[in-house]
């Protein structure tokens, strides 16, 4: 049976498949609409969960943090990486539209943004993170992220 969000993770998948990404796209039964559900669903440990936090720059600029799940993203050492003022979280509407999926499935891929990655997300060989919905999961190798222009440093509070 398909759930609602199906064309979004298709839309992730195809994305993936045409760019040559390293990935594997997870689907479960249940949402994993939070980090929690995703550790009680999936059964993944905390240390390879990340999550996107998607932003808006000064300039209307779509801005994508990437953070080890069981840390917040810091809008001012956003705005800092970036030299400009702290940028805003996104509301779920403006997440939708302006990355093309909805929050608690956004990939940190698949569409134009300024990504940021925090560091610590460089110390495991890959990550489990939003699969385009809220049942889907995208396992993603961090050895990936070098084929994305992506500033990395400290972007977890």
């Amino acid at each position: 049976m398909n759930h609602p969000n199906i064309q979004y993770e298709t839309k992730l998948k195809e994305y993936v498949e045409a760019e040559n990404i390293k990935a594997e796209h997870l689907v479960y039964k249940e949402s994993l609409h939070t980090v929690a559900d995703a550790i009680r669903v999936s059964g993944i440990g905390i240390e390879l969960i990340a999550k996107t936090i998607v932003m808006i720059g000064q300039d209307g600029e779509v801005i994508v943090a990437f953070v080890p799940g069981k840390t917040r993203a810091s809008t001012k050492r956003v705005g800092r990486l970036l030299n400009q003022d702290p940028p805003k979280i996104a509301s779920a509407e403006e997440a939708l539209e302006l990355t093309g999926y909805p929050i608690g499935g956004t990939p940190f891929i698949g569409y134009p943004a300024i990504r940021l990655v925090d560091k610590k997300i460089l110390e495991v060989d890959a990550v489990y993170s939003g699969g385009g919905s809220d049942r889907s999961l995208l396992k993603f190798w961090t050895s990936e992220i070098s084929k994305f222009d992506v500033i990395v440093g400290r972007v977890r509070k």
